[in-house]
């Protein structure tokens, strides 16, 4: 049964043309952020065929949201060098620095995934109202996107409708809000005595994205409840103005959870692909932790040399060397694929989370600075406790 909602906040994957990924700003938080900023948004003209992307640029004292485009328009003729690996998304990360707003533009590469690597194009500084063309992208056979950093209003969302294909959860707080773009911040309500590690979200219109615990812990403990912000932003005319906005009517499907003694309610295919995503964790982490170890041996607080020559060894990793069980079926269904064939994303994926905090550690040298040496002992005793979490669920 479709139920409306009066609704306020902000997560989203979109489906195939990009992705967006912005973490919940704390509840409570006491930190005192100028209007001027709070507003700012980076609007994103990627293929003419396409509407533009929104997504909001948050200041120093918060992590950068970031979005991907896989449907960037291609130059014509332009041949990928020998040897190089094919572009899979071009990435963007703005973030405010107090004066203007710098965007991160890196590519993200891959043969089987899109995160097998990660390479910076440029880093580019956009004032308020300012458009800026990237056309860095054109040695990458890329035609050029379109950004400009803008404050004006976004719309409000109207009222939420779910559809709500699972028992385990129901919905039991919903608002709405617009700044700095339309969202919504929902909270659901675990009905059962299991826990639920994930449940699958959709829009009738197309976005999608799966709801996980972080680290290896529970979304959602029995009879807990969890709040999630969810955005959903698009580009709307009002009057002469493209400005961000929403569906007339927001649909909100919840179609499968998956719970914590591995059996799953509805859409098996989300419980089939939160295995494969549990297996690639698992194995990054048993990788990484034995060259933490030896790392922190070797180490002390500077950041140089050691942070450079953990990168290179971080490079190195791969799963294939642990992977030796390829053939091993699921445990979820006898039709989803066997675990291996889609565990590498999530490998990838991990390493490449890892080597931008690195890079990040390397070339801000923030104030005040890293004691490397606690970093990397900080670091690897939350690997061991996400790998102990996964290992207890016989992941």
């Amino acid at each position: 049964m479709l139920k409306p909602f009066t609704v306020a906040a902000l997560v989203i994957f979109t489906s195939a043309a990009l992705c967006l990924a912005q973490e919940p700003l704390p509840n409570n938080s006491t930190q005192v952020t100028p209007v001027a900023r709070a507003t700012l948004k980076l609007e994103v003209n990627y293929n003419p065929a396409m509407p533009r992307a929104f997504i909001d640029i948050r200041g120093l004292e918060a992590k950068p949201a970031w979005i991907w485009f896989t449907r960037f328009v291609r130059i014509p003729g332009w041949r990928l060098p020998q040897g190089a690996l094919p572009i899979r998304a071009v990435r963007l990360e703005p973030q405010f620095n107090g004066e203007t707003t710098e965007v991160t533009v890196t590519l993200l590469r891959g043969q089987r995934s899109v995160t097998e690597q990660e390479e910076l194009v440029g880093k580019v500084r956009v004032d308020a109202g300012e458009h800026r063309i990237l056309n860095e992208l054109e040695a990458f056979g890329i035609e050029p996107f379109d950004v400009v950093v803008t404050d004006i209003a976004s719309l409000m969302p109207s009222q939420p409708l779910f559809d709500m294909r699972v028992s385990a959860v129901e919905v039991v707080g919903v608002k709405t809000e617009n700044v700095p773009l339309p969202a919504y911040r929902i909270k659901f309500k675990n009905l059962t005595t299991k826990s639920i590690l994930a449940l699958k979200f959709d829009t009738a219109d197309g976005e999608s994205a799966l709801f996980q615990g972080e680290e290896g812990r529970p979304l959602i403990e029995p009879g807990g409840v969890h709040e999630h912000y969810i955005p959903v932003v698009r580009a709307v005319q009002r009057g002469a103005e493209i400005v961000p906005g929403s569906a007339d009517v927001n649909t909100i499907i919840i179609s499968s959870a998956v719970f914590g003694d591995g059996t799953v309610e509805g859409d098996v295919r989300m419980a089939c692909a939160f295995e494969s995503m549990s297996l690639g964790r698992t194995l990054w982490l048993k990788r990484a932790i034995p060259i933490f170890d030896q790392q922190i041996e070797v180490s002390d607080a500077s950041v140089d040399p050691s942070a450079t020559n953990f990168k290179e060894r971080v490079l190195t990793l791969n799963r294939e060397a642990l992977l030796t069980d390829k053939r091993r079926p699921s445990t979820v269904s006898p039709s989803c694929q066997r675990p291996s064939s889609s565990a590498e994303m999530a490998f990838q994926s991990e390493r490449q989370i890892l080597l931008r905090e690195l890079d990040q550690i390397i070339s801000t040298r923030p104030v005040p600075p890293v004691n490397f040496k606690s970093w990397l002992q900080a670091k690897r005793d939350r690997y061991a406790a996400w790998l102990s979490r996964l290992e207890m669920r016989g992941q």
